[in-house]
């Protein structure tokens, strides 16, 4: 299989950390007056509005007010969409893997793969589909009146960085490191982010870690590698906290 000349991988590489970077800073008090912020505008705000224009004068407004309802509830709305994007890649990335290393794992002449990869494939498979789901049903630290005092207690304000405050929708105290969700109108202690429809909070850790820990082994998993008799490669991960809206 022929590889990409290594300008192509570099140029694509440069892309993905520019756009990265200007979707995460170009609002930024630092950078929203300067060039990020201005493509940022560009591709958050004109791009789009360009593109609704051009939708509504070729389909007609029927159309276009349909795909905006979609777009609309597809990223600002609970869904199960992404959920069910994520576990079709993870299902299609074990299934990619059964179908063109499994046989030379299970080949008892295959003396290159170590006989205790026949356990260790379907206790990963297994963790994989299992931490999904403890990730998904996770609460995330959502504060009510019966654990309010409690998050108080374990995340005091320090003056510092933190200060006292109300939730203004929800009508409560806020302690270090929560905010309040718009999304799911709810507010959560020690909010970290939301990844579209989980979020990273206080009491969700051990499903979202085992979830990202057990799908790096098969993204780092090369067959040709296996069949070639070379060391599998295992990759470290980031550990998140994920809960299902």
């Amino acid at each position: 299989m022929a590889l990409l000349p290594l300008w192509v991988a570099g140029a694509a590489l440069a892309l993905s950390v520019a756009f990265v970077c200007v979707l995460l800073c170009g609002q930024s008090e630092t950078f929203r007056h300067g060039p990020l912020g201005r493509v940022h505008a560009w591709l958050t705000v004109r791009l789009p509005r360009a593109l609704a224009a051009g939708l509504r004068r070729v389909c007609g407004a029927r159309v276009a007010n349909a795909a905006s309802s979609c777009i609309d509830y597809t990223t600002n709305q609970r869904n199960p969409f992404l959920q069910l994007f994520f576990l079709g890649l993870l299902l299609g990335g074990i299934a990619a893997f059964c179908y063109s290393a499994l046989p030379y794992v299970l080949d008892p002449a295959h003396r290159y793969v170590h006989p205790l990869h026949r356990l260790v494939i379907p206790l990963a498979i297994g963790a994989s589909l299992l931490s999904f789901y403890l990730a998904c049903r996770s609460d995330p630290g959502e504060l009510t009146a019966r654990n309010l005092r409690r998050a108080m207690d374990r995340y005091p304000v320090d003056y510092v960085i933190y200060v006292p405050k109300e939730c203004g929708t929800c009508k409560i105290p806020r302690p270090a490191r929560s905010k309040h969700c718009s999304l799911c109108n709810k507010c959560v202690a020690r909010y970290d982010h939301r990844m579209q429809r989980l979020i990273a909070g206080t009491h969700s850790s051990g499903g979202s870690t085992l979830t990202h820990a057990a799908t790096a082994r098969w993204c780092f998993r090369d067959p040709h590698q296996i069949a070639h008799g070379s060391t599998i490669a295992w990759a470290p991960t980031t550990c998140a906290t994920f809960w299902r809206s």
